[in-house]
């Protein structure tokens, strides 16, 4: 491999990099926006950020793919180490190992809030279904406040606890 052609594939790594990052950096904007949504419990415009942050996963998995066939076409494996490897294989490597670093920064933040927002939707479907199960079960109680016979109708039923 010339000097030349690895001075093109460090132009490309580096800017697959950049480009991967700045997804990363908009998605992180989007888990963050979707965390605000959630504490706040605002579900009327959580729809279109959860579409919004999908649709960014895509982009992100579509540019992380695009770099791991140059790694690949480089010979080095489609991983991080893989990616560690090339970078190291540049003449300056310092621009594409900073922007390495910052997508694992990145990444990192987004994989932490984005788990943090699962335990709050887990938490509110919990709530959620302890609120159904309440409604439920008050459903189930007759509306009657007399019983057929004519008797006072009472919620938990009759029973003798004694005689005198």
């Amino acid at each position: 491999m010339t000097s030349q052609s690895r001075a093109v594939s460090a132009a490309a790594l580096e800017q697959l990099l950049l480009s991967e990052l700045e997804c990363a950096k908009q998605l992180l904007s989007l888990v963050e926006r979707e965390h605000e949504l959630l504490s706040d419990g605002d579900i009327d415009n959580l729809q279109p950020v959860v579409e919004q942050k999908n649709r960014q996963i895509a982009s992100l998995q579509a540019t992380s793919r695009q770099r791991e066939q140059l790694q690949a076409q480089s010979g080095y494996d489609a991983s991080l180490a893989g990616l560690e490897l090339c970078i190291a294989s540049l003449e300056t490597p310092g621009k594409a190992n900073n922007l390495l670093n910052q997508l694992i920064e990145t990444a990192q933040s987004c994989q932490a809030t984005n788990s943090i927002n699962g335990r709050l939707v887990q938490q509110r479907h919990q709530f959620s279904r302890n609120a159904l199960h309440i409604l439920q079960s008050q459903n189930e109680l007759p509306t009657d406040t007399y019983t057929q016979q004519g008797t006072p109708y009472t919620e938990h039923g009759t029973r003798t606890l004694g005689k005198a």
